[in-house]
Parts: C-alpha cells; structure tokens; sequence
C-alpha cells in the first residue's frame, strides 16, 4: 500500500519529513535502471569515456549467445511477411515429366524454413569465425543479437530491389517483345503490298 502505513509499520515517526526520508530509503533500496548499449562501433567506447559511471558505478552483464533453436525462431518470425512465390523450377530448377518446368508450387512454410536455418547457421559461423578472429589477430568483432536482426533486415531490403529490378526488366522485355511483334506484323503488310 501506501508510504504511510509502511513506515507505521516499521516504527517511522508519523511526520512528512521522517515520511519523505522513509520513503527516499525504500526508493535508493529498490531501484533499479536498466541500460543497454551495443558493444559494436564507436558510440559505447566514446559513452564510457564521456561517462566514467558508467563503468565505474554499475554491473555489466554479458548477454550470451542465443541457441541455434532461438536463432531459426526469431528468423521465422521476421520472414512470416516475405511473399515467397516461388515455382519448384526456381526453387530447385526441377522439371517435369515430359521435360518441362514443374509448375506446381514450392511450400513457402518449407521456403521459410530453409531460410530461417540458413541465417542462423550463417550468424553461428561468423561468432565462430570472430572467435578465431580474436585468437589470430587480437581483435574483436562482435556478433550480437542486433547483427542477426540486421542480417534479416539487410535480406528482406536486398530481396525487395531484386523484386524490383527484376521485374523492370520483365517489363522492359514485355515492351521489346511487343514492339518486335508489331514491326514483324508491319514488315509483313508492307510485303504484301
């Protein structure tokens, strides 16, 4: 409940001051702030300097790595929005039968999948890599939670120009392929005339 009926109940004389004082104790005794910087670049080592406290005055706690199970979760999670409509011909160049492509559709749930283990194998492999970095070379190169978001981040930014680009080029042939088709037609009329 209230500050007044905690310090009645610890013995605190019933005055705003000893109250204001009671309640400046419970305050320095039970808060906490939390801050989170990214050890990656420049910002934190310049924070520090400008900041000794800190350094000095606080806990830094090193966050571990995430699992390989966490990783492919949270790839999974952030690739739910990604169209994924792929052909089984682009996704595996397959064909069918008769030796034509295959049309039926790749499950994008398994699309996803693939992704998802892909990204966190790779994330996995450069945390691996930047150890022996640190070994070798006596320098470090974080990989942190943020890098792994970025790298998601940084395949959906890429995939969306590739999208783009690739479909300006479709249109850009569209528009050839017509114009090559009219001009067959109007070499055609000029002949017969």
């Amino acid at each position: 409940g209230s500050i007044a009926s905690s310090a009645k109940a610890e013995g605190i004389v019933d005055t705003p001051e000893a109250r204001l004082g009671y309640f400046m104790s419970r305050v320095q005794k039970n808060l906490r702030v939390v801050l989170a910087f990214s050890p990656v670049g420049d910002a934190f080592r310049i924070r520090a300097r400008r900041f000794p406290g800190l350094i000095n005055c606080t806990v830094i706690d090193q966050f571990h790595p995430w699992p390989r199970d966490a990783l492919i979760s949270v790839a999974e999670r952030f690739l739910e929005d990604v169209e994924l409509n792929i052909t089984a011909e682009e996704y595996s160049g397959t064909t069918d039968e008769g030796g034509g492509p295959a049309t039926h559709g790749v499950d994008t749930t398994t699309m996803r999948r693939s992704l998802a283990i892909h990204m966190a194998q790779q994330h996995l492999s450069v945390a691996k890599m930047s150890e022996h970095y640190l070994k070798t070379q006596q320098r470090h190169n974080y990989v942190t939670p943020k890098s792994y978001l970025e790298l998601i981040s940084l395949f959906k930014y890429l995939l969306g120009i590739k999208r783009s680009g690739l479909q300006r080029q479709t249109d850009r042939l569209d528009v050839g392929l017509s114009t090559l088709r009219k001009t067959s037609q109007d070499v055609t009329e000029l002949r017969k005339d």
